[in-house]
């Protein structure tokens, strides 16, 4: 899903520098020494959790202004989870590489 995720933001034309990491400690590494211009989120992620992910960037004065696109199996309505951004998207099923990358220049803009 990852390299599938890369290969879409490089496509797009809009993104020229794609940080990944696989759990949400090692996002918060990252995050402290780069702060994007915006944040793909996975809730399931190990280690630390999407949700508590979010949450630590939204405690932080420098994070919580990236914007954040969740991309996820797990429904963030299911809870009570506060996005904390102005742009939420919901959409269920399969998304072609086109469209992903129209909600990816939507969210850069």
């Amino acid at each position: 899903a990852v390299a599938l995720l890369e290969h879409v933001l490089r496509a797009s034309g809009s993104i020229q520098t794609v940080l990944r990491a696989y759990d949400g400690e090692e996002a918060l590494g990252i995050l402290s020494e780069t702060i994007p211009d915006v944040a793909f989120i996975d809730l399931l992620m190990p280690e630390l959790g999407g949700e508590k992910l979010l949450a630590r960037m939204q405690a932080d004065e420098h994070l919580r202004q990236v914007p954040v696109v969740i991309v996820s199996a797990k429904d963030p309505l299911e809870e009570e989870l506060t996005i904390g951004g102005p742009i939420y998207v919901d959409y269920k099923g399969r998304i072609e590489a086109t469209r992903w990358a129209k909600c990816i220049t939507a969210v850069l803009q």
